[in-house]
């Protein structure tokens, strides 16, 4: 039989806690691959996972992010968050510990890889200028840097609310994106 390719006396991703990963709302380790208990998108063990994810940190990216985020939710989940008055997640981000959210050239990939064939969605656009230090550009799918929000989402940063209904082709239709604030 072959020794496993991490040493089993190394911690673990999660074991490493919140000075390297920082920690969710609820009180985990968060991070690479959000659940390190299963085989991470980046490789099929933490330790590859985590090779990979120092050397996407060593690569340069602006330092400027984009002023609109959006977030892809069901109609009756963001009429329950516009009746308390904050939105608290869905259940993938409570689980996760953090809101995810996607920039304006990420939305059509999230919505074809996350809610493929879901009807009744809406595209809720955030602007993050309200978002202060809780919103994080961390590295997820494909290497891209997504941004997540480490707090609950307040209505009052929210630019607009449109529906995203599905074609005919069973792909949703996108209303106009911004990446700015203009």
């Amino acid at each position: 039989m072959s020794k496993p390719s991490f040493a089993p006396d190394k911690p673990s991703l999660a074991q490493t806690g919140p000075d390297f990963l920082g920690e969710g709302r609820a009180g985990r380790a968060v991070g690479l691959g959000h659940n390190t208990n299963r085989p991470t998108s980046f490789g099929q063990t933490e330790q590859a996972g985590f090779a990979r994810y120092q050397a996407l940190l060593s690569r340069t990216y602006p330092m400027e992010h984009p002023q609109i985020i959006y977030k892809i939710t069901p109609r009756d989940t963001w009429e329950q968050a516009q009746r308390l008055g904050t939105f608290t997640g869905a259940p993938i981000d409570i689980a996760d510990g953090f809101i995810h959210f996607s920039t304006a050239p990420q939305v059509a990939e999230t919505a074809a890889k996350h809610f493929a064939g879901q009807d009744d969605l809406l595209l809720v656009a955030i602007d993050t200028a309200t978002l202060g230090k809780s919103l994080k550009y961390e590295v997820s799918r494909g290497g891209d840097l997504f941004p997540h929000l480490y707090t609950d989402l307040s209505m009052t940063a929210v630019r607009w609310v449109k529906p995203m209904p599905l074609g005919d082709d069973g792909h949703h239709r996108l209303p106009e994106l911004e990446s700015t604030g203009s």
